[in-house]
């Protein structure tokens, strides 16, 4: 016969639980990160008509950034070690023995840009057959449509692209 507990011990385990989970919740609630901090802030300027007209958003909270960052013990929280998610990956940190290929001159990015992986060779022979075909399909949209009865351009970009593989191009 299965032990079944006790209605004040199922209460006890319950109320356990629920303290935990908002004790939780309270602590990550205090460590809001400095975005969330001045999306609110947004929010509550726009809703109080404090917002200078012709403001964006994105403006805004940037500014907000600057004045939290700004101030003695500001709430700009180091990075603090959020509880792990164990349905989630962690992180690694990035390996700097790797050797990567040497960008462009000229093409270092810019501040706040993320560096972007260099195209492959797959990829950039398909955007040259898609540079042939949007050109073949703006010199001759007429004559493809009344050939082609229905056809638009991401299937004429389709059966083009295949054409063109299959000639070695």
């Amino acid at each position: 016969m299965p032990t079944r507990l006790s209605p004040v011990l199922s209460a006890i385990s319950l109320s356990c639980a629920l303290s935990a989970g908002a004790l939780l919740w309270a602590s990550s609630a205090e460590a809001q990160s400095p975005a969330k901090q001045c999306a609110d802030q947004w929010k509550t300027a726009k809703a109080g008509g404090a917002v200078p007209a012709g403001q964006k958003r994105a403006d805004y909270i940037k500014e907000c950034r600057d004045r939290l960052a700004a101030q003695p013990g500001a709430a700009m929280p180091a990075t603090q070690a959020a509880p792990a998610n164990p349905l989630k990956p962690t992180p690694m940190a990035p390996a700097a023995a790797v050797p990567t290929a040497a960008p462009a001159q000229g093409t270092a990015p810019a501040a706040g840009e993320k560096a972007k992986k260099p195209m492959s060779p797959g990829m950039a022979a398909f955007h040259e057959r898609e540079k042939k075909c949007g050109e073949e399909w703006r010199a001759n949209t007429d004559q493809i449509k009344a050939q082609t009865p229905g056809i638009t351009w991401p299937k004429y970009l389709s059966a083009c692209n295949k054409r063109l593989k299959a000639a070695g191009q």
